[in-house]
């Protein structure tokens, strides 16, 4: 459902989701998934070294230091960075 008042604000997850592809960065990624057979519907994901990457493709919709500067922290789960935020005294987290 789109908000009136502010249509055109983005919420976290998305704007983290279009920093962790490569796609923005003007990059083409073929290959990333597969299935076990034509019949199947069910998508495997295909190690990284199995994809193959295109860079330069179309223009950046965000610049490459930004892409390679979230690229080290995706992958973090919030269970863990909210692990070490929690006061083992009151077990209170902030």
């Amino acid at each position: 459902m789109i908000n009136d008042s502010t249509p055109y604000s983005w919420c976290s997850r998305t704007v983290s989701d279009i920093l962790a592809r490569q796609e923005y960065v003007g990059n083409t990624v073929h290959f990333r998934y597969t299935t076990r057979s034509f019949k199947s519907k069910a998508r495997i994901i295909r190690p990284k070294d199995e994809w193959a990457i295109f860079e330069n493709t179309h223009p950046s919709i965000i610049y490459r230091e930004a892409f390679a500067h979230t690229a080290r922290f995706h992958g973090f789960c919030n269970k863990r960075l909210s692990h070490h935020l929690i006061f083992q005294a009151g077990g209170s987290v902030f």
